[in-house]
């Protein structure tokens, strides 16, 4: 480990833990300790943290300008006075972490080498502009700030992105301005998280550009409406739990094949939602902590590769067996009753007896 003291507030630490070898500097005022502290950054260090930066109220190429080129992480956090950030084009920067509440602007010049980027906390009121000057980035996160509309096409020459998180933000609206310029968008998205923001109302369109999008997570919203077709072809998942839904149309989406786990948990539904055959190769559904009162057998009759079906802590009285020709699919394995006002009959019956009950 190596330190060095050049006043009671300022601390330069730089240690090695779990095979990363990392350097903290608190409290640095480059006015006031220059620029010595980045002569003893050691060679092997691979990350430099920035605590309490006192600096005046726009950081960029005074501070990056001076960061050593084997640095290929920098984190910044909690700087009192920090408004603005500059990120320069040159620079080795490969990973960039932001935890500033004052920060309001974030500017980004042409840069082919940063890939991540965490924005963990700001005061950032919309997507910065700029991201479209980084074409590497592959992981972008940006939560714990006061956005509250997203226009996915902000993100649309980020061809390299394959992570999108928008957690814990104020996000109430989510909009998609189909163009000729974007039809080409997310070449390789794959993930986009929306949990815990303050959406009412999602319509599924806003998606359909990103082909090869795999999981969608809106869980922890107060969505009261899902409309318009999904058509991503390679969704897997899709969490919709923890929101206000009384009712869900999945009729106008298209055949889901890949779609393995589906959860619609903690919410208001007091129906099982129509044409759930979309998903006919879904293995998980969750409609746990829901208002249902009854469960028709029919309604997942098309689900060939059902293993788990969860509806705890409901109202459900009764479960009408599948009608007609129809069967139970002999893939499902377990199905999860419990914290029901159920009659143990209605189970009986419409249940074989290789499936368990758990009740």
């Amino acid at each position: 480990m190596l330190a060095v003291p050049s006043s009671s507030a300022f601390q330069f630490i730089c240690q090695q833990k779990n095979g990363n070898y990392k350097c903290t500097v608190s409290n640095y005022q480059p006015s006031l300790e220059g620029t010595f502290v980045f002569n003893h950054v050691p060679n092997e260090a691979q990350s430099i943290a920035f605590k309490n930066l006192i600096s005046p109220p726009i950081v960029g190429r005074s501070l990056f300008g001076n960061i050593p080129s084997s640095i290929s992480t920098v984190e910044l956090h909690e700087s009192s006075s920090m408004r603005t950030l500059i990120v320069p084009n040159a620079t080795s920067i490969k990973e960039l972490i932001i935890a500033e509440p004052t920060l309001s602007r974030l500017h980004f010049l042409p840069n082919g080498t940063l890939s991540k980027l965490y924005i963990l906390r700001s005061s950032l009121a919309t997507v910065p502009l700029t991201l479209k000057n980084l074409p590497k980035l592959s992981v972008l996160k940006l939560s714990q700030s006061p956005i509250e509309q997203i226009a996915f096409e902000s993100f649309c020459n980020l061809s390299a992105l394959t992570s999108l998180n928008l957690k814990n933000n104020l996000i109430a609206s989510l909009t998609f301005q189909a163009s000729s310029a974007t039809s080409q968008c997310y070449a390789s998205l794959a993930r986009v998280s929306l949990s815990s923001n303050k959406l009412k109302h999602v319509n599924m369109t806003v998606f359909a550009a990103m082909r090869e999008l795999e999981i969608i997570d809106l869980e922890y919203n107060q969505i009261e409406v899902v409309a318009g077709r999904l058509s991503n072809p390679k969704i897997t998942t899709v969490i919709l739990s923890n929101n206000n839904l009384f009712t869900i149309n999945m009729c106008e989406w298209n055949t889901m094949l890949l779609i393995k786990s589906f959860s619609l948990a903690v919410n208001s539904l007091s129906q099982i939602p129509q044409c759930l055959g979309r998903m006919r190769r879904v293995q998980f559904l969750n409609f746990n902590h829901n208002k249902l009162t009854r469960i028709t057998i029919d309604s997942f009759v098309m689900l060939t590769e059902l293993r788990s079906l969860h509806f705890t802590s409901n109202a459900i009285q009764t479960v009408v067996p599948a009608s007609g020709v129809n069967r139970i699919p002999s893939s499902l394995r377990d199905v999860f009753l419990t914290n029901n006002p159920l009659k143990r009959e209605s189970v009986a019956n419409a249940f074989p007896p290789a499936v368990r009950i758990i009740n």
